[in-house]
């Protein structure tokens, strides 16, 4: 199950990084869209069968259900189409994706750990450099750039050009 677990948040993540780097709205946005969705809502549902790292229900389950309210988010207005629509369904889909790069990073933190600890840090300092890394570039690198995408559509929406 882990195994196809982590092809399925390969092929999420591929995807999710096609959709933004190529132009939306066309056809095979709309496809490789369709895969993104398919791939993120199969990982979730994957996830509540994986118990390795805790033994039970742990809080990557628990983001899972958040990924799958972030990813519905999204969809819903894209099968709606009320007004707004676009902005909604485009900030959505990206705090999905970006929610799937903290928790792929996520999965790398005990290694980055290990490697740090075998550093000349102490153990909560090790933890904190950790979690900068793991957690702290996605932040720095991913909440400015969807507020500027979200911002530089946002003219086009009231335009009425997407």
């Amino acid at each position: 199950m882990i195994i196809f677990h982590g092809v399925l948040g390969s092929i999420a993540l591929i995807t999710g990084a096609l959709i933004l780097l190529l132009k939306q709205g066309t056809p095979l946005h709309k496809r490789i869209g369709k895969v993104y969705v398919a791939a993120i809502y199969s990982l979730c549902f994957t996830s509540f069968f994986i118990f390795e790292l805790f033994g039970r229900y742990g809080v990557f389950h628990i983001f899972s259900m958040v990924s799958i309210g972030a990813v519905t988010a999204g969809v819903i207005p894209l099968l709606r189409k009320k007004k707004d629509w676009y902005k909604r369904h485009f900030e959505n889909m990206l705090w999905s994706y970006f929610g799937l790069v903290l928790a792929t990073c996520s999965h790398f933190f005990g290694s980055v750990f290990v490697f740090f600890k075998s550093q000349e840090f102490s153990t909560l300092a090790t933890w904190i450099f950790t979690a900068a890394i793991v957690w702290g570039i996605p932040h720095l690198v991913g909440v400015p750039l969807i507020v500027r995408k979200v911002g530089y559509f946002k003219p086009k929406v009231a335009k009425g050009t997407a």
